[in-house]
């Protein structure tokens, strides 16, 4: 008697049949479409942190510079972030200010960056008015 040319697998035989695979090959196509349309979102959110964390360092060495002035701090003024903390120049802008408070000065650092300056990053600090 001839057979059918069907095979069955049996116990034990290894291999993946072609639905298995089409279907892994499916599942992988949905993944991977997924991923290259939510890449945009992450660059640009790989960005804005990376550009935030530039605006703080600008800020932060701009606060360290006021702060090692003691009480020949100006009240206010302006400095372009970038000139040694690797912020790139042009199209940062910060400023200070400085309010004296008894025997303390509180010095408040802004840095902005972005369309028409929309993001910005602020530090305040108290220091002694020596």
């Amino acid at each position: 008697m001839m057979g059918t040319g069907r095979r069955v697998r049996g116990f034990g035989e290894r291999g993946f049949t072609v639905v298995e695979i089409m279907l892994a090959l499916l599942v992988m196509t949905i993944l991977l479409t997924e991923l290259v349309h939510q890449l945009p979102a992450i660059v640009k959110g790989g960005r804005s942190a990376e550009a935030r964390t530039l605006a703080v360092l600008a800020a932060q060495d701009e606060m360290e510079e006021l702060k090692s002035m003691g009480a020949a701090t100006p009240a206010a003024g302006q400095f372009k972030p970038g000139v040694g903390g690797g912020v790139p120049a042009g199209r940062w802008k910060g400023s200070w200010k400085v309010r004296r408070a008894g025997p303390l000065r509180e010095i408040t650092v802004t840095v902005r960056w972005g369309q028409a300056g929309r993001e910005e990053v602020v530090l305040a600090t108290l220091a002694a008015a020596r």
